[in-house]
């Protein structure tokens, strides 16, 4: 997109893009817990939203991690409580997604 940031962190309609999908995975009944996995200089997205939802959520940093360790330590199961019983993976930086398409149970 050629911004300086991420973009999931751009503006769109007042509010970082990536809030939308962590909106959208708060109001479901069903998610008992989101972990935000994100650049420590981006916590304050997620630290400020933290007032607006009624959602236990963990922030955790990756900056010393790439998308491939991160994805490793969640295959792993070192990035999430063992004992749950679905776990979806969503990137941040696609807004638009429904509480339909987090129902959908994948293959």
């Amino acid at each position: 997109m050629g911004a300086s940031m991420l973009k999931q962190y751009l503006p769109l309609l007042s509010q970082p893009i990536a809030l939308y999908s962590f909106y959208t995975f708060s109001r479901m009944p069903e998610v008992k817990e989101i972990i935000v996995v994100c650049d420590p200089s981006y916590r304050d997205v997620f630290e400020d939203a933290r007032d607006k939802i009624q959602k236990e959520h963990n922030l955790r940093n990756n900056s010393h991690l790439d998308p491939e360790e991160f994805y490793l330590l969640i295959f792993q199961g070192k990035a999430f409580d063992l004992t749950s019983e679905l776990v979806r993976i969503h990137g941040s930086a696609r807004p638009l997604v429904s509480t339909g398409d987090v129902e959908k149970r994948g293959p």
